[in-house]
């Protein structure tokens, strides 16, 4: 396990329990998703997959929204 290195973004949940999501890279590069009541370590390219999965997921959505 790594130190922070970046802290690459932070989302604020509303009625949530978990209040937010923290996601950090750390020095050996692996990715950390985390929340007051959970966390995941993802390595780089695991991160970079699922990334990629939530943004196809998203335009999915707005394109199911659309019709």
């Amino acid at each position: 396990m790594g130190r922070i290195s970046k802290i690459l973004g932070r989302v604020e949940f509303q009625d949530n329990p978990c209040g937010h999501m923290d996601i950090e890279l750390n020095t050996n590069r692996s990715v950390h998703l985390q929340s007051n009541c959970w966390r995941i370590e993802l390595t780089e390219k695991e991160f970079k997959e699922f990334a990629g999965s939530v943004a196809q997921a998203a335009q999915k959505l707005r394109r199911i929204k659309k019709k």
